[in-house]
């Protein structure tokens, strides 16, 4: 009886823990791993930057040279004939220096200020600095400035005229404007809304009312990152960032693209020479060496037309 007990309670144990509840299993999620690397950017050292043509003289640019390691930022004269180069001054600067044909040239200093200095190196002095200012250019004949100013970069900006003789300051509009470009009594620039941005002309010397010439977006590989005047015909050119550099006549209204697209070339500041023939412009060239990304900035020169195309070898 007893050992009938026994078997019977060692079988009750037995089927208990047969049916006993298997304890759930943790889940792990696979880690995915990619068999592309996603590459690091690098900047190259050497950086050819904000070219813009001598209004006298269709032979000549200026340009931003950067040096990374060795700490130099200089603002460039060179001649594209001779090849012979010549130091301006020492300067560090956050957009595209304008040449006036009185030799005087804007520079937009990386405080946010702004200078003039001749083309020669003298006369260095600062006339804007108060708030935020951005892209200036000339007008009125190179007896006044244009420029975009804000008290901070996430603020709206004003739009003002500033007179480098009489020092009067005008008003001329509130909104998100960039990239400022005159020619004669118009001034084109870029109005910049949330979702898109548009190139837009007024004239300046009346109350500002702006035709709008085309939309784009406002981030990513089609922003406008460059826009300037053919002084000899009713053109604007402008950079789209990785997608070309464009012409718009103000006449038909018709855009073109002068280059042809390549997402690893991307369009940055450019100018047209005073003859109205050739442009000079800023290209970031991006190669991919052992999963590592580097960008070149180097400075290129054409025809209007987008014709004969090549980078200028500066030593």
């Amino acid at each position: 009886m007893i050992k009938n007990i026994v078997i019977y309670s060692l079988l009750i144990i037995f089927l208990s823990a047969g049916c006993k509840k298997k304890p759930a299993e943790k889940e792990y999620f696979p880690t995915t791993h990619s068999s592309t690397v996603i590459p690091s950017i690098t900047i190259s050292p050497i950086q050819y930057k904000y070219p813009f043509f001598n209004p006298n003289n269709a032979n000549e640019i200026i340009f931003y040279y950067i040096d990374i390691e060795k700490n130099i930022n200089q603002l460039l004269k060179y001649d594209l004939l001779s090849k012979q180069k010549n130091i301006i001054c020492d300067t560090k600067i956050i957009s595209q220096p304008k040449w006036n044909k009185n030799n005087w040239i804007i520079l937009n200093n990386n405080d946010y200020s702004i200078s003039l200095i001749k083309s020669n190196g003298d006369s260095l002095h600062k006339i804007i600095n108060f708030n935020t200012s951005l892209y200036p250019t000339w007008a009125n004949n190179d007896s006044s400035i244009i420029f975009s100013n804000s008290i901070n970069l996430s603020s709206k900006f004003t739009l003002l005229k500033y007179n480098i003789y009489n020092k009067e300051l005008d008003t001329l509009y509130y909104g998100y404007t960039a990239l400022n470009s005159v020619y004669n009594e118009f001034i084109a620039t870029i109005l910049n809304y949330r979702d898109y941005s548009n190139i837009s002309f007024s004239k300046y010397n009346s109350p500002i009312k702006w035709e709008t010439l085309t939309n784009v977006d406002i981030n990513g590989n089609n922003r406008i990152e460059g826009i300037c005047w053919n002084l000899t015909n009713n053109t604007i050119y402008y950079s789209r960032y990785a997608k070309g550099i464009y012409k718009l006549n103000l006449n038909s209204n018709i855009e073109v693209n002068i280059t042809k697209p390549n997402l690893n070339i991307k369009y940055l500041a450019l100018n047209i020479s005073s003859d109205g023939k050739k442009i000079v412009y800023e290209r970031i060239n991006e190669s991919v060496i052992n999963n590592e990304i580097i960008n070149e900035h180097n400075i290129y020169i054409m025809n209007v037309d987008g014709t004969n195309e090549q980078v200028i070898k500066i030593k």
